[in-house]
């Protein structure tokens, strides 16, 4: 085990305990909105950053299996699991946002993809 790979492991996590922080929170201000005192655009704009933070959730989760993998505290997932995907995400009133994302790649992984 390298030192180094392990304290990118633990940033990672903290990273990730940050975003789930912030999902918690979206989620709960998005809850807490009523018909009543909160128009349609106010409603559709915090549903599009709980969204967009849960977006971010799953990042730093596929990068903190990445730097686990890399510091050899858990098994890679099988070569598919890293392969670029579409994701679709709405945008509001309608409307949604198509992406090309592709997880963070254990190296251990990479160098088999070569």
């Amino acid at each position: 085990m390298n030192i180094e790979k392990l304290q990118t492991a633990q940033e990672a996590m903290k990273a990730l305990i940050s975003a789930m922080k912030d999902v918690e929170k979206k989620s709960q201000k998005l809850h807490s909105m009523n018909f009543n005192d909160n128009s349609v655009k106010q409603r559709a704009a915090a549903s599009y950053r709980l969204t967009d933070v849960c977006f971010a959730r799953d990042r730093a989760s596929d990068y903190l299996h990445a730097c686990l993998v890399n510091a050899g505290l858990t098994p890679a997932k099988p070569a598919g699991h890293y392969a670029t995907r579409e994701i679709h995400q709405s945008a509001g009133f309608g409307h949604s946002i198509s992406m090309k994302y592709t997880p963070a790649i254990p190296d251990c992984v990479r160098e088999q993809m070569k």
